[in-house]
């Protein structure tokens, strides 16, 4: 499983560079003069269903969030997206996709940092059983791997598969067997 990152812009990314703080809209020389209203507004502005919203800094999410896309090559289910919401540093969690998501990472938290736990929790990883598969599989011709209900892992190796078989035998119910001869 992979995921690939990719800074979020904004749609009106044009105009971000132009966007000025409140203090500077309220400083500044444009405003109309003659008005006794001086709200007016000279400025970039976005046409929404809503109507026009002006555009400065604090309307703009690129400058009050830290927001990635994340595009993998797995199905999106509601356990990854769980997984992605506990990861350290990930303030908003968005999900346009099966195979997108959108994650604002907080100021505090380092991006590279949290971007890496991420990728992390997805990484083809083998399991603790499969490592230790291998390592038995280096030492006995016949092995197993034993899983009791308390999840505790107990392992077997010998010459003779009747003596692992044997061992085996003596657990009641394993919650996952794992033996070199399958």
């Amino acid at each position: 499983m992979r995921i690939v990152w990719h800074k979020w812009k904004p749609p009106f990314n044009h105009y971000s560079g132009d966007l000025k703080t409140v203090d500077e809209i309220e400083a500044d020389d444009s405003w109309n003069k003659d008005e006794k209203d001086n709200s007016f507004y000279s400025g970039p502005v976005c046409h929404t269903p809503q109507g026009l919203i002006p555009l400065h800094e604090h309307v703009c999410p690129s400058r009050l969030y830290n927001f990635w896309i994340g595009h993998t090559n797995f199905n999106i289910s509601e356990a990854v997206r769980d997984q992605i919401k506990r990861a350290p540093g990930v303030e908003v969690l968005m999900i346009p996709t099966r195979y997108r998501f959108i994650i604002a990472i907080g100021q505090a938290f380092d991006e590279d940092a949290v971007k890496k736990e991420i990728d992390n929790l997805f990484a083809d990883k083998k399991t603790v059983i499969e490592q230790v598969g291998e390592q038995m599989k280096k030492k006995y011709q016949y092995w197993a791997i034993v899983k009791d209900k308390g999840g505790k892992l107990n392992t077997f190796g010998d010459s003779s598969r009747a003596v692992v078989e044997a061992k085996i035998a003596e657990f009641h119910e394993p919650e996952e067997v794992m033996v070199s001869w399958k």
